[in-house]
């Protein structure tokens, strides 16, 4: 599988994901955690320099992914 291939794939993923979150879908907000918390883990404990409030951050953001899912309207 090329690199490109796999890009194309978890992209229109992700596009998936997003309509089913808008929806109210609880379980693409786990499958959107298991493919991108490791992600805003990273970012966070960059941005934060400690493990421990970057731990919360991927809380706060996955939480207030599934408040504000219905608010989705997918322009950008």
């Amino acid at each position: 599988m090329t690199d490109a291939f796999h890009f194309e794939r978890a992209e229109d993923e992700s596009e998936l994901l997003a309509r089913r979150i808008a929806k109210g879908d609880a379980s693409a907000i786990q499958r959107a955690y298991e493919l991108h918390a490791d992600h805003v883990r990273g970012f966070a404990t960059r941005l934060t320099g400690d493990a421990a409030q970057a731990e919360d951050l991927v809380h706060e953001v996955f939480v207030e992914l599934s408040s504000h899912a219905r608010r989705f309207r997918g322009e950008g």
